[in-house]
C-alpha cells in the first residue's frame, strides 16, 4: 500500500485488510458506530445502542451494560428475522457489532478472514464510509504529535464541544485556536480546514483530547 492509494481507497474491506493488525478497539468501535449511524439515524432504539456503544469506546457504560444490551439486540434480531424484517435485522447485526467482545481472539479471526476474503467476496465501493475512516485513523504513513502548550483552554473546550456533540462545524475555529496556540503542523491545521467529514473519533480532536 501507498500513501496515493489510501488517500484514493473507496472500499471498506481493503481498509480493513490494511489496518486490522492495528486496530484500536476504541477507533473500532467508533468507526462501526460511525458506520452505523448513517444507517439507522430514523431509529431511536438503534440510535441508543450506537450511543452506548460509543460510552462504552470510551469507558462511560460497563460490561455489564454491554452485554445486555447485546442480548436484548440479538433477541430483537431473531425476532425481526422470523417475521420477515429482514432489513431491520441486519441494521440491527450491524450496531451490535459495535458491542462486540473484541478481545485477541477476536482480531486474530478478524484479520484472517480480511486476508482470505476473494475479488468475489468483496463488498461494493462506499467512498462515505471510507472518507470516515480517514478521519478516524488519520495517515499510516506519518505520525502527528501535539505540544502540549498547544492545548489551552480555548482548543480544548472546541474540542471536548464537538466530540460531546457530534457537531464538528468548528474543526477551521479549533485550526485557528491552534494556530494561535503555536501549533505548526501542516498535517494537523490542513486536515482541520479541509473538506472532512469530521465524526466522533476524528485522530485530530483525539489527539487534542488525549484519547488513543
Amino acid at each position: 500500500m501507498t500513501e496515493a492509494e489510501w488517500l484514493a481507497c473507496d472500499n471498506p474491506a481493503t481498509f480493513m485488510q490494511w489496518i486490522s493488525r492495528r486496530l484500536p478497539p476504541r477507533k473500532h468501535r467508533l468507526t462501526l458506530c460511525c458506520e452505523s449511524r448513517g444507517r439507522v439515524s430514523n431509529d431511536p432504539w438503534l440510535t441508543a445502542l450506537i450511543e452506548l456503544a460509543e460510552r462504552f469506546a470510551d469507558g462511560l457504560a460497563t460490561n455489564e451494560e454491554r452485554v445486555r444490551a447485546r442480548e436484548k439486540g440479538m433477541q430483537a434480531v431473531r425476532q425481526w428475522r422470523s417475521q420477515g424484517e429482514h432489513e431491520k435485522a441486519q441494521r440491527a447485526e450491524e450496531v451490535l457489532a459495535a458491542l462486540g467482545e473484541f478481545d485477541a481472539a477476536y482480531y486474530v479471526q478478524l484479520h484472517s478472514a480480511l486476508q482470505n476474503l476473494q475479488p468475489q467476496d468483496m463488498p461494493s465501493p462506499d467512498p462515505w464510509i471510507c472518507d470516515r475512516f480517514r478521519d478516524v485513523f488519520g495517515s499510516l504513513f506519518y505520525s502527528a504529535r501535539l505540544s502540549p502548550s498547544w492545548r489551552t483552554s480555548t482548543v480544548l473546550a472546541l474540542a471536548s464541544q464537538m466530540y460531546e456533540s457530534r457537531d464538528f462545524s468548528a474543526m477551521p475555529i479549533l485550526a485557528d485556536a491552534l494556530q494561535d496556540a503555536g501549533c505548526d503542523s501542516t498535517d494537523v491545521l490542513d486536515h482541520c480546514r479541509g473538506p472532512g467529514p469530521h465524526v466522533r473519533g476524528c485522530w485530530v480532536v483525539d489527539l487534542v483530547l488525549g484519547k488513543e
